[in-house]
């Protein structure tokens, strides 16, 4: 078994460049795939992900990225920004992307090993474009952002059958390195513990409840259609994405 050592630690850390260091520890693959170890942190946490890489004319990506149990949350709706830690922080701006700039700079770390996941609306545009009129009625209720701060990440390399465990260790102020690093270390042995031991969580397939009904009729799309085709005749625009939203009643876990 590999993984980070002290001096390393305090070699990183004397830089003064970054704000947290990834603290890693390696582990064989051989004894959970990614979906199941992604039940199992189902079990333990709320905040969990699985992301799965690609790479150009493979049919398999090389890595799986997880993570759980989040550090922080941060949202923005409507210029509102409402950032969920162990208490709770709201205040407003006019631009969400200079707060996750300061967030991003707080957690600098020295490599890819952990940060922020989720999603950003379309209605983010509104932000970087605010002479748009989005007055469209709101019926997804997506927050124009939301995203999470993962500080425990694990990476499976399916190359060379292989499990990272990351913990991503604050810079203390106050504490030595020996005590975070001793921190750090039971972080690892907790998450290759839930790995190796935990229980996967039960999950029910997912089935639709009723048919799938598309937002526009055909009759309807096509009129949409030809409006799209004049508007581009005149100058107006040069594309349009018309998509037509298929809903449908659904019960179960999208896993």
């Amino acid at each position: 078994m590999e993984q980070t050592s002290l001096e390393e630690l305090k070699r990183t850390a004397a830089s003064g460049a970054y704000r947290r260091i990834p603290i890693w520890r390696e582990i064989f693959s051989d004894i959970a795939t990614p979906v199941q170890v992604l039940k199992k942190l189902l079990a333990v946490s709320d905040h969990c992900f699985l992301l799965e890489s690609a790479e150009d004319n493979k049919q398999w990506g090389r890595y799986s990225f997880l993570g759980f149990d989040s550090a922080m949350e941060l949202t923005c709706m409507n210029h509102q920004v409402t950032i969920t830690t162990d208490h709770v922080e709201q205040f407003e701006t006019e631009n969400p992307a200079q707060v996750i700039a300061r967030v991003i700079e707080e957690n600098r770390a020295p490599h890819l090993t952990g940060g922020l996941v989720g999603y950003f609306a379309y209605d983010y545009i509104k932000y970087a474009e605010p002479t748009l009129r989005l007055d469209a009625e709101d019926q997804e209720k997506f927050r124009d952002v939301d995203l999470m701060l993962f500080d425990k990440m694990i990476a499976f390399d399916h190359y060379r059958q292989k499990i990272i465990l990351i913990s991503n260790s604050r810079i203390p102020e106050a504490d030595t390195l020996e005590a975070v690093y001793r921190t750090a270390l039971q972080t690892l042995d907790q998450m290759q513990d839930i790995i190796e031991k935990g229980a996967e969580k039960n999950v029910s397939a997912g089935r639709l409840t009723t048919e799938l009904t598309p937002l526009f009729d055909q009759e309807s799309y096509c009129e949409k259609v030809e409006q799209v085709k004049h508007y581009i005749h005149e100058g107006d625009i040069f594309q349009l994405v018309l998509s037509n939203r298929l809903e449908a009643g659904f019960d179960g876990s999208l896993l």
